[in-house]
C-alpha cells in the first residue's frame, strides 16, 4: 500500500487528534476520510484548483438565496397588491353596470318602452 508523509504544523495535528477521539478513530483514518470526501467535492467541481475554500463558496451561494428570497417575496407581495387592487376595480365596475342597467330599465319603463314580443314564425317548404 502507498504510504504519504505529511509535515502539519502541531496546533492542525492537535486539532485532528480532537476530532478523531471524538469519532474514536485513529488520525490517519480521519485525514483518509477528509481525503475520501474531498475527492468526492472535487469531482463534482467544488473545488477548483484557484479556490479549494468551499465553504466561502457557501457563504456565497447563501448570501445569493436570501437576495433571491428578497426577490421573491417582493414580487409576490407586489402581486398580491396588484390582485386586491384588480378585485376592487372589478368589484366597483360591477356595481356602476348593475347602476346602469336599473337605470336603463327605469329609462325604459318610463317612455313606456316595452320589450318587444317576438312571434314565432313558421316557415314551409
Amino acid at each position: 500500500m502507498p504510504t504519504i508523509h505529511l509535515s502539519i504544523p502541531e496546533s492542525l495535528y492537535r486539532e485532528l487528534k480532537e476530532v478523531a477521539e471524538m469519532y474514536d478513530i485513529q488520525v490517519t483514518d480521519l485525514v483518509k476520510i477528509f481525503i475520501r470526501s474531498n475527492i468526492k467535492l472535487a469531482r463534482m467541481g467544488v473545488l477548483s484548483p484557484s479556490s479549494t475554500d468551499s465553504s466561502r463558496k457557501i457563504e456565497e451561494l447563501e448570501k445569493r438565496l436570501e437576495e433571491m428570497e428578497r426577490v421573491l417575496n417582493t414580487r409576490l407581495e407586489l402581486h398580491e397588491t396588484l390582485i386586491r387592487t384588480i378585485s376592487k376595480m372589478l368589484h366597483k365596475l360591477e356595481e356602476r353596470f348593475e347602476g346602469f342597467a336599473m337605470e336603463l330599465e327605469d329609462l325604459r319603463e318610463s317612455i313606456g318602452f316595452e320589450k318587444p314580443i317576438v312571434e314565432p314564425e313558421i316557415i314551409e317548404r
